[in-house]
């Protein structure tokens, strides 16, 4: 339906399928509309958008998710300008759509351009998004493919997040067994999002885990006193964390 009609017909419908009462039926014309558009009706949707939500219009989840795909496939570079000016993606999940249509379009050219971006904030996002995507078996494989992505520490930094889902993705891997299975070279950056994420469920474990490994690499004091923090007072385990977290702050 909307590829049979001229852009001012589609922003014409687009304008009216936002009044749609029905939500789920107001994300699906939305979202068909989205996906045929092009860069300059990106820009005009997006405006819409965006002002109708600032008037207390709120839109599926769904609609956003089709909205920075469609720009990663047609102009991810003008999306990020958009964005920079305020008038576009505004948290990590945006990117990571844009990112998905990009890589759809061509996997090749979403490499070059993320190896071209300045390393702000939100373009470390979309690096790390790039480099953390793909079908992987297993941790030794995902962590291979973070190294040999990027030699930027801070893109590694912010793929860890993707790597540790992953990790907890397979059932029957526990977080600490992941561990030493994740590459050594990658090991500092994950050693403290890991003990902290095993403190989520067993804080107990947490700081046995960070006991065993307080010598390795990547261990800042921070994650001592966080996992510390989830002890109770008059715990051992506690106390002796807060002993190394204090080492530790005396030589950072």
């Amino acid at each position: 339906m909307s590829s049979t009609v001229g852009r001012e017909e589609r922003l014409a419908l687009f304008q009216r399928s936002a009044l749609l009462g029905d939500i789920g039926r107001q994300a699906t014309v939305l979202c068909e509309l989205i996906e045929t558009a092009d860069s300059a009706e990106l820009e005009e949707m997006t405006r819409l958008l965006k002002q109708a939500q600032d008037r207390g219009n709120a839109w599926d989840q769904e609609v956003w998710n089709e909205l920075w795909k469609q720009w990663g496939r047609m102009d991810p570079v003008r999306c990020l300008e958009l964005a920079g000016d305020g008038q576009g993606m505004s948290h990590g999940g945006d990117y990571e759509q844009m990112m998905a249509g990009w890589i759809e379009v061509d996997r090749l050219a979403a490499k070059e351009w993320v190896d071209s971006l300045p390393r702000g904030y939100a373009e470390t996002g979309v690096a790390a998004y790039f480099v953390a995507e793909g079908d992987f078996k297993n941790p030794e494989e995902m962590g291979a493919a973070i190294l040999e992505a990027t030699g930027d520490l801070r893109i590694r930094a912010a793929s860890i997040h993707r790597y540790l889902d992953f990790c907890v993705s397979q059932p029957e891997l526990s977080l600490v067994e992941a561990y030493e299975r994740t590459p050594e070279e990658l090991r500092p950056l994950v050693a403290g999002k890991l003990a902290e994420r095993i403190s989520y469920q067993d804080p107990e474990a947490a700081a046995q885990w960070l006991l065993a490994h307080s010598d390795e690499g990547g261990l800042g004091s921070q994650t001592f006193i966080i996992v510390a923090g989830k002890l109770p007072a008059s715990s051992g385990l506690r106390s002796k964390l807060l002993s190394i977290h204090q080492q530790k702050a005396f030589h950072e």
